[in-house]
């Protein structure tokens, strides 16, 4: 009945701190066509620059129908077989070098952005892999390392510890994500990644609450015994449902965003103080907020490689577009 109770306050910080983080990218001019690369560094990023000219103005041109380039990409554009561009770097001037092929064309709306990530939804399946083998392997590896790690945290509710705290931060992050998600739209990169976001949450929280009741292990203020499994109804330590919407909430900003912004890892920090705050606070043991983090993170994954957040193929055409539009 803990976990239950919620204290409607926000933390203005960390909203701020995602606002601050949509204001950063960098956005395509309005109506331009658009030049899409695959670019070789991890993961398959796909760059983007606006294209100058198409030959017959048709959208999904391939490389060798491109009449201009960019006065930032080389003028020297070696031809492979196939007659199409193979630029030596990236088309924009701030992307590390990279190696890639013009692929298409396409046609951008303005407030369309520039993806530096790779972009999501080319691979599903990868996503999907990522929950089938951590579902499974989580729990065994917490029973496994139950003896090794497990130990009950001297008490402690004070200073930023509290459990107010904890739920603050919680409502300060659901108010970001759905605040985030309605305010951006879905046809934005920003928005996309909010309402991934919002996926991976909704993923996750149907997955720990599915485990507490399946392995219904006692938690440390009940028991100061971490091998208590399978009590009933009265215990649901495994795994932190608290932790692991943290990790689902940052996940997609982190796959999205940490190429080009790096500091984005910063926000591994909100799971990491709720797992300390709730072993503090003697909810969870350490299997608890570990198996948490690591459920959370791979919902997380998952929806980043969606081709369309779930959620918000539900929504009506206003949602997608956004309510900043709207104002």
């Amino acid at each position: 009945m803990d976990e239950m109770r919620r204290l409607p306050h926000a933390y203005s910080l960390l909203g701020g701190l995602v606002l601050i983080l949509a204001s950063t990218g960098v956005w395509a001019g309005p109506g331009r066509p658009v030049i899409r690369f695959r670019c070789a560094p991890p993961m398959g990023r796909r760059c983007r620059a606006p294209a100058a000219n198409v030959l017959g103005g048709k959208a999904g041109s391939t490389g060798p129908h491109i009449r201009s380039i960019p006065p930032w990409i080389p003028a020297q554009l070696p031809r492979s077989a196939a007659g199409g561009f193979h630029p030596a770097y990236s088309a924009h001037p701030e992307m590390p070098p990279t190696n890639p092929t013009i692929l298409t064309v396409t046609q951008a709306r303005s407030a369309t952005p520039l993806s530096a990530s790779f972009a999501p939804g080319e691979s599903t399946a990868e996503g999907r892999h990522v929950v089938e083998w951590t579902l499974p392997i989580v729990p065994l590896a917490a029973y496994a390392l139950s003896p090794l790690i497990d130990h009950r945290f001297t008490n402690d509710s004070h200073g930023i510890w509290t459990r107010r705290y904890q739920f603050d931060l919680e409502h300060a992050v659901m108010l970001t994500e759905l605040g985030g998600a309605l305010w951006f739209g879905g046809k934005t990169r920003i928005g996309r990644t909010f309402w991934r976001a919002a996926d991976a949450s909704i993923f996750t929280a149907v997955t720990t609450t599915a485990m507490k009741y399946a392995f219904s292990r006692s938690r440390p203020y009940q028991s100061g015994d971490p091998h208590l499994w399978f009590r009933g109804n009265c215990c649901q330590s495994f795994p932190s449902g608290e932790v692991s919407f943290q990790a689902s909430f940052v996940t997609p900003f982190i796959a999205e965003y940490h190429h080009r912004y790096p500091w984005v890892w910063a926000l591994e920090l909100l799971p990491a103080y709720d797992a300390m705050a709730r072993m503090k606070t003697r909810g969870h043991w350490q299997t608890d907020v570990l198996a948490a983090w690591a459920i959370g993170t791979a919902w997380g994954i998952y929806a980043h490689y969606e081709p369309k957040p779930l959620v918000l193929s539900f929504m009506p055409d206003g949602v997608l577009i956004g309510l900043r539009v709207h104002f």
